[in-house]
């Protein structure tokens, strides 16, 4: 499922300029070591959700290019110092009556800025009588929310104990897509809330006595805290055995399958930034995952990832 064709990159990490066409449903970046692989989908992530990694806010003088500070220096040019990513979008069967078959928009940040100036081609497609809408501001207006409608997962290379909390609390939203009502869950968790107060009241009575230090004990008051406790239970030798405690590879491999049921189960449109999705998989397992990236997962997200195993790119 196509959602971006190709994308311009300007002055991110290790990427000083970098031209990307011709994406497909599931795309696969390989090469060396410490060429940028990782870059491309941490700018995609930047883009999206103004994050450089799952859990890093974008910080100007970390993300700017090196060799380009290092060229503004030489020159002595001032105002040129910037971050810059266009996406080629292609729109699908959304709003036909509103955007182009295909358009561009691009993000640029600037060290003085914490909010990204975006703008796209709409204005241009506009004048070349390229956009079914009547009028460039209803364009404009079905872009946003089409900008809305799509939803980037980044997943690093490492995927500790930490992201597959968050990954499990992303389950919140499908819930609630599928009709579990946010009230409804606030109000059981405050019932359960006034239980443990009330069960706990002798302890904390007794601690307080003991060290006049009030003491309080309640569930998370974010319900995304309390999807984060969710537990994962699997099945080994006809005994119950939490996935935490699984091997490395089976943890990860559940990874992919969570993001899936999440792209088929949400309204919103999917892409994925997977990096080295072959970690901690034997070879076996990892051309399976492969097979399966490309018959199935690829078919309800577009895909892009980074990888050295010959399971994903032969």
């Amino acid at each position: 499922m196509i959602h971006i064709e190709g994308l311009d990159i300007r002055y991110f990490r290790s990427v000083h300029r970098a031209s990307i066409r011709d994406l497909r449903d599931i795309t696969v970046f390989s090469g060396r070591n410490d060429v940028g692989k990782s870059n491309l989908l941490k700018a995609l992530n930047l883009f999206f959700n103004n994050r450089t990694d799952w859990n890093t806010a974008f910080d100007f003088t970390r993300d700017f290019s090196k060799v380009r500070l290092n060229e503004v220096r030489k020159e002595t040019i001032r105002g040129k110092q910037y971050i810059q990513i266009t996406i080629n979008f292609q729109r699908g069967k959304r709003y036909e009556k509103s955007l182009p078959a295909k358009f561009s928009v691009t993000r640029t940040w600037t060290r003085d800025a914490a909010i990204p100036q975006t703008r796209s081609n709409l204005t241009q497609l506009f004048n070349r009588h390229l956009v079914p809408a009547k009028k460039l501001d209803r364009a404009e207006a079905a872009l946003q929310r089409f900008l809305n409608t799509i939803r980037y997962e980044y997943v690093p290379a490492i995927k500790d104990h930490a992201f597959f909390g968050y990954m499990l609390s992303r389950l919140q939203d499908v819930i609630f897509e599928k009709g579990a009502n946010d009230s409804d869950i606030a109000n059981a968790v405050s019932n359960l809330n006034k239980s443990v107060v009330t069960g706990v009241d002798q302890l904390k009575q007794e601690f307080f006595a003991s060290t006049t230090v009030p003491v309080d004990i309640r569930l998370p008051q974010e319900l995304g805290e309390l999807f984060r406790a969710f537990a994962v239970s699997t099945t080994h030798g006809g005994e119950e055995m939490p996935l935490g405690v699984r091997g490395d590879g089976i943890r990860c491999r559940f990874l992919p399958s969570l993001l899936h049921y999440i792209s088929e189960s949400s309204n919103l449109f999917h892409i994925w930034g997977f990096e080295e999705p072959e970690n901690s998989l034997e070879h076996g397992l990892a051309t399976k995952l492969a097979h399966r990236m490309r018959d199935k997962y690829s078919k309800a997200a577009q895909i892009l990832i980074t990888s050295h195993s010959p399971a994903f790119f032969t």
